[in-house]
């Protein structure tokens, strides 16, 4: 049970923060500044994180071009507030005024693209501004006529475009974005007067849209473009907590992951992302950490890694410290009582079916009711590999079968005798859809074995154990195995947030890691519906 909730505690887990972190960090570039220089690869081959992480999170071209159509939107929709000043004053004895002005955006080709070791570059072409205002000029002196008012359309489209370069760097264990580069080049305005209009008037109502007027919106958005990305998805961003309780039951409650990013690598073709992934002790902090190091993680194949917006790639490193910590803990325990074993089974957990492997116990209590603690010591490190085209294989893991005896069949049970062996197990996942449109993984536990047996004590004389091994293996098939795959029997729903959700996900064991290949489709409704009310707060 804990190696397999060690292990894909992170795929779901790091789902829900990854939702929302790979489209975000889709807009960002690597700029680690804590480095000096970047060991980078062939650009068409992916790029490798330099920093030991337990986790990648690759972002392909896929999600940056989905990630430009979000990016577009939010532009689109911060153009849309600029505030264009209005215009007053009085010439030739009239008074003049044109205000109400309301400016719409939209944005018919965005695009980015991944700068190897550099940045990314975002270019938003066929940009159409829309410009709505009234106008309206009396004579100043009374009775002021003559008079008029009317309306006026200003469009500028044609070679009107924005650019920007976004720059992403670690601190504090989040990702920071900046713009380091931003380009407005708005088009001349076409003016459509609706109303009659003095011919002074419609010249300066010409010239201020293709002076001050154009030149105060080509600034105000290159504001909202670093009101985008500074403010609004580094709120985002910030707010994402990385660690995350393991939702076992009491007593198992005791762990988190930590998932700190440690580091951010770019290639022309993709960006890699790494987590610490860590497994920690919350009940006790003081705990020594897990005593084995984490290695850098090799790049995904770029014909995988592009199929689909997000590669998880998760290493075995996660799985055997958790491990660790559960083992540490005393936690890695499973009490079988003599009722759980099926009457079908040859042997039962009663002293009469031990009567040749431990004589001298049947003889001291005949006909007694018995018990086994299936117990992982402390002590070991890494028993977990993910092997390709398998899934996750333990070997090696040290197994203790406690048997305890309640004489006279009553409730306070002695200890009688206790064995160990090298215990085995595979695991399989897949993700399947469920009945709604959420992606659901799915475990499965095929093999789990524990052999040669060693007897590590006895209350009870000499301990055979000829024949127990039958007794373990058809316990673990018979009673433990369908224990364990009922208890993951309904799977790990990959969770929506914030209208973020995975699609098309499919896992994959290879080159030593399991691979977890999604797309991500997002509603930005409510993530601009709170950043909007936030700004309206600030506004107030």
């Amino acid at each position: 049970v804990f190696f397999i909730f060690a292990s894909e505690t992170p795929h779901y887990t790091t789902m829900n923060i990854f939702l929302l972190l790979s489209c975000l960090i889709a807009t960002a570039v690597a700029n680690d500044s804590s480095r000096s220089h970047r060991d980078l690869l062939n650009p068409r081959k992916g790029v490798g994180l330099t920093v030991a992480a337990g986790m990648e999170v690759e972002i392909s071209q896929k999600l940056l071009d989905y990630g430009a159509g979000i990016i577009n939107e939010l532009i689109a929709t911060e153009l849309s507030k600029v505030a264009i000043p209005e215009i007053s004053g009085e010439k030739d004895g009239f008074n003049y005024d044109v205000s109400n002005c309301q400016l719409s955006a939209s944005i018919s080709s965005p695009s980015a693209a991944f700068v190897a070791g550099s940045g990314l570059s975002i270019d938003l072409a066929g940009v159409n501004l829309d410009a709505k205002c009234d106008w309206s000029y009396k004579l100043h002196s009374w009775p002021h006529v003559p008079d008029g008012s009317g309306s006026l359309d200003a469009t500028a489209g044609g070679n009107t475009a924005v650019s920007a370069s976004i720059a992403a760097t670690v601190q504090g264990g989040k990702v920071v974005l900046s713009v380091t580069q931003s380009n407005v080049d708005i088009d001349d305005f076409d003016v459509s007067i609706h109303g009659s209009i003095l011919s002074w008037l419609y010249d300066l109502i010409i010239d201020a849209f293709k002076g001050d007027i154009k030149s105060d919106i080509a600034s105000a958005a290159k504001s909202a473009i670093t009101n985008v990305i500074e403010t609004t998805l580094n709120q985002e961003l910030a707010s994402v907590d990385l660690l995350l309780d393991i939702p076992f039951p009491a007593p198992f409650n005791i762990g988190e992951i930590d998932f700190t990013i440690v580091d951010i690598e770019t290639a022309a073709d993709s960006i890699a992302v790494g987590t610490r992934s860590s497994v920690n002790n919350t009940a006790s902090p003081t705990t020594d950490p897990y005593p084995v190091a984490a290695t850098p993680l090799e790049p995904t194949d770029p014909a995988t890694r592009d199929a689909s917006m997000v590669t998880l790639s998760v290493s075995d490193w996660p799985i055997n410290n958790g491990f660790w910590v559960f083992s540490e803990a005393e936690l890695l325990q499973y009490l079988i009582a003599a009722s759980s074993v099926p009457a079908s089974f040859p042997i039962q957990l009663n002293t009469d079916s031990f009567n040749e492997v431990a004589p001298a116990l049947d003889k001291a209590y005949p006909d007694t009711t018995m018990e086994l603690l299936l117990a992982i010591p402390k002590g070991f490190t890494e028993v977990a590999k993910i092997v390709d085209g398998v899934g996750i294989n333990v070997t090696d893991l040290p197994l203790q079968f406690n048997f305890s005896v309640f004489p006279n069949n009553g409730t306070n049970s002695t200890a009688a005798f206790s064995l160990q062996c090298p215990a085995t197990a595979s695991t399989t996942a897949s993700v399947n859809a469920s009945g709604g449109a959420s992606q659901v993984i799915y475990l499965e536990i095929t093999e789990l074995a524990c052999t040669p047996l060693t007897v590590i004590s006895s209350e009870f004389g000499n301990i055979t154990t000829d024949g127990l091994d039958m007794l373990i293996s058809g316990l673990l098939t018979s009673v433990v195995l369908p224990e364990l795959n009922k208890f993951i029997g309904n799977g790990f729903a990959l969770p929506s947030i914030d209208g973020v959700s995975l699609t098309s996900s499919a896992i994959t064991p290879v080159n030593g890691t399991l691979k977890i290949s999604s797309d991500i489709s997002w509603d930005p409704s409510s993530f601009m519906a709170r950043h909007q009310k936030l700004a309206s707060h600030k506004g107030k």
